[in-house]
């Protein structure tokens, strides 16, 4: 049995054990029908439940509190339903006369609308999103995103098929890609299951390899993310393709960028040789940091 399947297992029946131990809490709280000499036996089990939520509460928000600056909101969604729950307390408490039920309802109702509002218009304003550019989800403005507009898994998959078509007429040392921070791991992702998957990387800024195709991914009506004045001296705009909210560019170095990119060229080498996956694995157990990626047997056997 591998470390990675046993760590799951021991995860998965933690996992059981405390749903169960929960969900025999719950149903002895909000039992409807309570006789009186179990009063004391659900008093008892009212904290059970109170204990188990502050847990579940706090051990998230205490786990990642040193990166809550960072972090996006999905990552707290563990500890959200605990305050679903807290939530359908208090609305039991107040719906013991007819006013407080009636509040209680137009609560629920309230939040069902909302929910159900927004959910639909942000489909909507996702659909179509690989054929026109529908303009960002207002609704996302709250949140500390970098990107708000509409982009979907077949505009990625279409951006990538047009890459490695393109590549394969080229026939270059390597494929460098450049695409905004919230889309390019998706893109590199979908270009990892072709046949150049060893030939793929992510640039930054500037040429790092003077034999190689480049391409940039830009948001079709703000192509100047890419297109910068240092890169328009680099590169140049050879064909594109636009889908949607999403266009691909395949470009080619101008005389500076292929100088520049052989300058680069044994900074490159070495870079690799850094980026070598066991090279990755130790440096990140001696010492990690956001950018390391763990499986879950990783926590128990090295």
């Amino acid at each position: 049995m591998t470390s990675d399947l046993a760590a799951a297992i021991i995860f998965f029946l933690s996992a059981i054990t405390f749903l169960i131990v929960f969900i025999r809490t719950t149903r002895k709280v909000f039992s409807a029908k309570v006789k009186e000499q179990t009063k004391r036996y659900l008093l008892a089990a009212r904290w059970e439940l109170l204990l188990l939520l502050l847990f579940w509460i706090f051990i998230p928000w205490w786990a990642f509190y040193s990166l809550s600056f960072s972090l996006r909101p999905r990552f707290f969604l563990i500890s959200i339903v605990p305050f679903w729950l807290i939530t359908g307390i208090f609305l039991r408490e107040i719906s013991r006369n007819s006013l407080g039920k009636k509040l209680a309802y137009l609560a629920v109702a309230a939040l069902l609308v909302s929910n159900v509002t927004n959910t639909v218009l942000r489909f909507q304003t996702s659909a179509s999103a690989i054929v026109v550019d529908k303009g960002d989800y207002p609704q996302d403005q709250i949140l500390f995103q970098d990107e708000t507009y509409p982009v979907t898994l077949a505009q990625q998959q279409a951006i990538a098929d047009w890459i490695m078509k393109k590549y394969r007429t080229e026939n270059k040392d390597y494929l460098f890609v450049w695409a905004p921070s919230f889309y390019y791991r998706p893109i590199l992702y979908l270009l990892d299951n072709w046949e150049a998957r060893d030939k793929v990387r992510y640039f930054s800024q500037n040429p790092r390899w003077a034999n190689a195709s480049y391409f940039a991914v830009t948001r079709t009506t703000s192509p100047k993310k890419f297109f910068t004045d240092a890169r328009n001296q680099l590169f140049t705009v050879v064909d594109k393709q636009e889908l949607g909210t999403l266009t691909v560019y395949q470009l080619a170095l101008t005389d500076k960028g292929v100088s520049m990119a052989q300058a680069r060229e044994k900074t490159f080498i070495a870079s690799e040789k850094f980026k070598d996956p066991q090279t990755v694995r130790e440096r990140c157990f001696k010492k990690p940091k956001a950018s390391c990626r763990f499986n879950w047997g990783d926590l128990f056997v090295r």
